[in-house]
């Protein structure tokens, strides 16, 4: 953590600093990429201090989902759902904003970070992450972190929940259950209206995320 705060110009590192504050504007400070050079350095950094290591995951269609709830049905002007309100003249529909994501894509445009694919942003080529955790098991994988991390002095146990934006509210549970690699519920409702063709298209893209962390598309096809 010591090493990401340095990374958004933090002087110093004030263990708070995350519990705090808005971790998504904290985030956005860091730097969306690493050159092949920065990603091995900062695995050999982490490696020789020691540090504890996690990520998070969550099925790439239910990420696409919250993204398209939170920043394109929640519009607001200068955010991440400026450029598919720009291209489709306002008519921002779940099916325009695919289609958004399959041409820049196609274009090669950068994806927006909310968006990307793990793979591209999260260094997984790099980095020996101690533990990957869920956000299909979000509240257990946070406590394992803060048992594993001892961290339970800085946030105690009863408190590793997770808080939900509000686009995301009964969308799935986040406590520990078998995981099948499914989308939720919410997700193929959104999907019930694309085609097979588009549903392929985001397969193809988000294709290495799939198949590194164990999701699959059933129930989307059908």
């Amino acid at each position: 953590m010591s090493y990401l705060a340095q990374l958004a110009n933090k002087a110093q590192f004030d263990p708070y600093y995350l519990y705090e504050r808005d971790i998504r504007t904290f985030l956005h400070n860091l730097p969306l990429t690493f050159s092949p050079l920065q990603g091995e350095n900062m695995a050999r950094f982490l490696e020789q201090n020691g540090y504890f290591t996690f990520s998070f995951v969550r099925h790439p269609f239910d990420r696409l989902v919250s993204c398209y709830k939170d920043k394109v049905e929640n519009f607001q002007p200068g955010g991440p759902g400026e450029d598919i309100y720009r291209k489709t003249n306002g008519n921002t529909t779940f099916n325009n904003f695919l289609q958004m994501i399959i041409e820049n894509h196609k274009d090669s445009i950068r994806p927006d970070w909310h968006w990307m694919p793990f793979y591209e942003k999260c260094y997984y080529c790099y980095i020996n992450y101690t533990f990957i955790g869920r956000l299909e098991s979000f509240d257990e994988s946070v406590k394992y972190i803060l048992l594993e991390a001892n961290l339970t002095n800085i946030i105690p146990l009863e408190q590793a929940t997770m808080h939900l934006l509000a686009t995301d509210q009964g969308s799935q549970s986040h406590k520990l259950k078998k995981f099948d690699g499914k989308a939720s519920a919410r997700t193929l409702q959104y999907f019930a209206p694309i085609s097979k063709l588009m549903i392929m298209k985001l397969y193809e893209i988000y294709k290495k995320d799939f198949l590194l962390f164990g999701y699959n598309i059933h129930g989307l096809l059908d």
